[in-house]
């Protein structure tokens, strides 16, 4: 919110947020994505066999990670344009509809909630990118063209890594598992993203470098 306040004016403030949405969409869609994808082996790795069945419910939740990052910013956007009021209105819309979600889900089991929230995030875009579109005239199409090369790159580095787990590495250990299809996500999910949307990257390095300017001259002082 500091940040976007420090800018001139509103259409100052939504460049602001296409570039910040951008930039963590970069991240934050594989991370969560490669959590979902390696659920299952992390619990029992870590939490032990008793816990197994909770890595549906991790996967579930993680995929919605990944579609927060388009709406984390957006509570800031709002208020800092002087829409603040309209925030208030959509958290609490949030909140109606999660009681739903929950009221409707919850007698089916933790999975059959975890699956329901995940479904509530994904079909929760749809409002808001309507109400930014309505509160501060960025489009919708604008939105979904700076994180689909990012939703969609984890989508298909999901899937791999799945497919893998499933028919190639059946027989590994589930640490050796992790330490092989980590690497192998990240590889997937970059040269997906340097083949298909280059000019993608190219944008967010010329919104990102002047940031990161200043702390690489200073790294490279000796």
């Amino acid at each position: 919110m500091p940040g976007f306040a420090r800018l001139d004016d509103t259409a100052g403030r939504v460049r602001g947020f296409r570039i910040v949405t951008r930039f963590v969409g970069l991240f934050a869609f594989p991370a969560f994505f490669g959590m979902a994808a390696l659920a299952n082996d992390l619990v029992v790795l870590v939490f032990g066999q008793k816990w197994a069945e909770s890595g549906y419910i991790l996967s579930m939740l993680a995929l919605v990670g990944g579609v927060a990052s388009v709406s984390y910013f957006v509570q800031p956007l709002l208020a800092t344009t002087g829409h603040a009021h309209i925030g208030a209105i959509r958290s609490f819309q949030l909140l109606i509809v999660n009681i739903v979600v929950c009221v409707f889900a919850a007698p089916f089991g933790a999975e059959a909630l975890a699956m329901a929230f995940a479904a509530r995030a994904y079909v929760g875009v749809i409002p808001t990118l309507l109400l930014l579109k309505r509160a501060v005239g960025l489009p919708p199409s604008r939105v979904l063209r700076d994180t689909f090369p990012s939703f969609f790159c984890a989508t298909v580095m999901l899937l791999i890594v799945l497919a893998v787990r499933v028919f190639v590495l059946t027989d590994y250990s589930r640490l050796l598992s992790i330490v092989i299809l980590v690497p192998l996500g990240a590889i997937i999910y970059a040269s997906t993203f340097l083949a298909l949307f280059r000019s993608m990257l190219r944008e967010i390095w010329s919104d990102v470098e002047p940031l990161a300017a200043p702390m690489v001259k200073r790294l490279r002082k000796p």
